[in-house]
C-alpha cells in the first residue's frame, strides 16, 4: 500500500493506493500540486509494469485553468519515463456534460497524452460522472462498469 497524507490539513484523509502485498511497486514523487493531489507508484505485475497514479481535485474549488496547466504538467513529467499510464479518480468535472468548457478541455489533454478515459456512467449519488479510469490508449483494461460503485 502506497499511501500520502495532507500535510496542508493533517486531521482529514489522503490519497491510499491499495493492492496485493506480491505486486512490486516504487512510490514517484511528484511536485506538490496546488489545485489537485496525486499520488503515483510504479506498479510491476508479473511482467507488466506501469504507473499508477491516484489524483482528488476537491469539488469545493472552483475548476481554473490552473488545475489544467498543472495536470499537464504531471504527465509530461510522468510520461517523460513512462511507457504506460493508468490515472484514476475523483477529478470533479462533469464529463457527462460534453458540451462543457471543463469537459473538452480534459479531453484535449487526454489526447495531447493519447490517453482514453474508460468510465461513461454516473458515479456520484446525485447524477454525474465524476470518477475517472484513464489510460494509455494501448494499455489492456478490463470492463470498468463491473467494477465502479456508487
Amino acid at each position: 500500500m502506497a499511501r500520502d497524507r495532507r500535510p496542508h490539513d493533517p486531521g482529514h484523509g489522503s490519497l491510499v493506493i491499495y493492492f496485493r502485498s506480491d505486486f512490486k511497486y516504487k512510490k514517484i514523487n511528484l511536485p506538490l500540486f496546488s489545485k489537485f493531489e496525486a499520488l503515483a507508484i510504479r506498479l510491476k505485475i508479473g511482467i507488466d509494469q506501469f504507473c499508477l497514479i491516484a489524483l482528488y481535485r476537491p469539488g469545493s474549488e472552483q475548476t481554473t485553468s490552473l488545475f489544467f496547466e498543472e495536470l499537464i504538467s504531471m504527465l509530461k513529467f510522468i510520461t517523460m519515463s513512462e511507457a504506460h499510464v493508468v490515472l484514476m479518480g475523483d477529478f470533479n468535472i462533469h464529463v457527462e456534460k460534453r458540451d462543457s468548457p471543463f469537459t473538452l478541455r480534459l479531453h484535449e489533454i487526454l489526447d495531447m497524452f493519447q490517453l482514453v478515459n474508460h468510465v461513461n456512467q454516473q458515479t456520484h449519488v446525485s447524477g454525474g460522472t465524476l470518477d475517472l479510469v484513464i489510460c494509455s490508449q494501448d494499455f489492456p483494461i478490463l470492463d470498468t462498469k463491473k467494477q465502479m460503485s456508487i
